[in-house]
């Protein structure tokens, strides 16, 4: 029976290499992924190039992307405690504060040219 709603994962939970993670992905079924780290930059810092060259990997295996994993708001909030736990830099993603408008405008960008409704955020 196929699934109502697509089954999906992060690609790079599988592996940094998108064709390797999407042929891991399929193996096991899944037809549908949610993307972050591509290339090995952060899904919003890829050129447009690298844009087309993923989405041209994805059609290529079939897969729909279900939503983008951004870093919008994975930054310290100013004026607020430090936190000693906070990586900047976990996801490929290294942006502050004064960077978060330029980030939303490209993740929706990114979003609607892969047709998803999805943009995971943070909350600071």
């Amino acid at each position: 029976m196929e699934p109502k709603i697509p089954i999906a994962a992060i690609t790079d939970e599988f592996s940094p290499d998108l064709e390797t993670a999407l042929e891991a992905m399929a193996e096991i079924g899944m037809k549908a992924a949610e993307l972050r780290v591509v290339f090995g930059k952060n899904i919003l810092d890829l050129s447009e190039e690298e844009v087309s060259r993923a989405e041209r990997i994805l059609q290529a295996r079939g897969f729909q992307v279900v939503s983008i994993a951004s870093p919008l708001l994975k930054c310290e909030l100013p004026g607020s405690a430090p936190d000693e736990q906070f990586q900047h830099d976990i996801f490929g993603s290294s942006h502050v504060f004064e960077d978060q408008w330029k980030l939303a405008e490209r993740a929706f960008r990114i979003a609607r040219r892969f047709n998803v409704k999805i943009v995971r955020v943070f909350s600071y």
